[in-house]
């Protein structure tokens, strides 16, 4: 009898830690694939906005030089806020990544013109070039915490 119940108690043994680490495989791969999707909605939720910055800054591209860095910015403010929303709660190092957006954007307990006024172009202290340039750098700073 006891040649059956050794066998037997290792065989259960063995599923049950197999089904153990299998379940803890699974969730870490559910949640590096959440991480994933978090990224890649952040990153997409950019996407225009570089296309413009990037875009008129240059000759011929098709769009209009006229657009200014502030109201690239400010047009796609809410788009970009609930893309930050979504993804901060996959963020590992908050308080940076909180630094990060206050810097691209401004703080959150401020009045919503206050937010771009970094982006706004005066004359004689700034050129719209640096602006852009400016507003793409924080966006990738932004990005950083989106690689993976």
């Amino acid at each position: 009898m006891s040649d059956v119940i050794i066998p037997i108690f290792c065989t259960l043994l063995g599923v049950g830690i197999g089904a153990w680490l299998s379940n803890k495989q699974a969730i870490a791969l559910l949640k590096r694939q959440r991480f994933l999707d978090a990224c890649a909605e952040f990153k997409n939720a950019f996407v225009e906005t570089i296309y413009l910055l990037n875009a008129s800054s240059k000759q011929g591209v098709g769009v209009d030089d006229e657009i200014l860095v502030y109201d690239i910015i400010k047009n796609r403010a809410v788009e970009h806020e609930k893309a930050m929303i979504r993804f901060r709660y996959h963020v590992t190092n908050r308080d940076a990544f909180d630094r990060a957006w206050e810097e691209y954007q401004g703080k959150r307990d401020t009045e919503a013109t206050e937010y771009f006024l970094a982006y706004m172009e005066r004359p004689g202290q700034i050129e719209d070039t640096a602006l852009r340039q400016l507003a793409i750098d924080r966006i990738e700073r932004l990005w950083d915490f989106a690689n993976v």
